[in-house]
């Protein structure tokens, strides 16, 4: 059994990194753009979200497609953007950067400018550290606001569950999103705790959001708390001390499996063509 220590914060203290998203190496006012212009602002809307499902619930004829697609968009960007997602990604985009095959090398030399180094590789390699940073969150905010994933999202069914009444309350974590493997399929789900007494689910199968609520309440949070605390990595929250026993006994025991390296794998492209559109306007001049 893992030794848990039990500290009372307020809920603003909880989830809470100093400078997460900020562009290291860059002057102050580049440094916290990504936070300013992109973060902020999603997470903003997402509380506006969040007091429309704790008011009126995921049926609700309320949404706006800005507010629907905010919390959509807030969902997807839990599963990347935790400080142990935020230090890969950082650790791992230079090299995965640095990964140039010889198709791009082909492109790059039918449109590389004048002055412009011989190869791609080169040309990345000699990117200052501030720059990869840069890239590499401004990559991670594009894959965040991803329009397929927020349409599957958006299209699904949602609906919030009262757990009032169950014999414990429910537990959240710096991995509080529940999901199946993916989001497409008959079962597939997503499933978040929003309060001690509300729990969000969104499914594209009725059947199974059905069921769900068939189950009794005790049971439900026990499923719930189960998956949120098995998968967590540091921190878990809730509101009284009763679980530290469970929570001790079940703190990390599943950790969930995390989407960074695939994003990369899908995503580093997008720098690339960047830099062969920066060739090939510098062979037009």
């Amino acid at each position: 059994m893992l030794s848990v220590i039990d500290k009372r914060v307020y809920p603003a203290e909880t989830g809470f990194v100093r400078d997460l998203y900020q562009a290291r190496g860059s002057p102050d006012d580049i440094a916290q753009r990504l936070e300013s212009f992109f973060f902020a602002p999603v997470d903003s809307l997402a509380a506006s979200a969040l007091r429309l499902l704790e008011a009126k619930g995921g049926s609700s004829r309320d949404w706006t497609t800005r507010l629907r697609s905010g919390w959509s968009r807030f969902l997807y960007s839990l599963l990347l953007r935790c400080p142990e997602d935020l230090d890969a990604f950082r650790r791992h985009w230079p090299l995965e950067l640095a990964d140039v095959d010889p198709g791009w090398e082909e492109r790059y030399a039918t449109m590389r400018g004048e002055g412009l180094p011989p190869t791609l590789a080169d040309l990345i390699e000699q990117m200052a550290p501030d720059e990869v940073e840069r890239s590499g969150l401004v990559t991670l905010a594009s894959v965040i606001d991803s329009k397929n994933v927020g349409t599957v999202i958006n299209n699904m069914q949602w609906r919030v569950l009262s757990t009032v009444g169950a014999s414990n309350s429910l537990l959240t974590s710096d991995r509080p999103v529940i999901r199946t493997s993916g989001l497409t399929n008959r079962g597939d789900h997503i499933a978040m705790p929003i309060s001690p007494t509300t729990l969000f689910l969104a499914s594209q199968d009725t059947q199974m959001l059905d069921q769900i609520e068939t189950i009794s309440l005790s049971e439900l949070v026990r499923i719930s708390n189960r998956h949120v605390v098995r998968g967590a990595a540091t921190y878990v929250y809730g509101d009284n001390a009763s679980q530290l026993p469970f929570v001790a006994k079940h703190l990390g025991r599943e950790p969930q499996h995390r989407l960074m390296q695939s994003v990369l794998d899908r995503r580093k492209h997008e720098i690339r063509e960047r830099w062969l559109s920066m060739a090939k306007k510098a062979s037009a001049q």
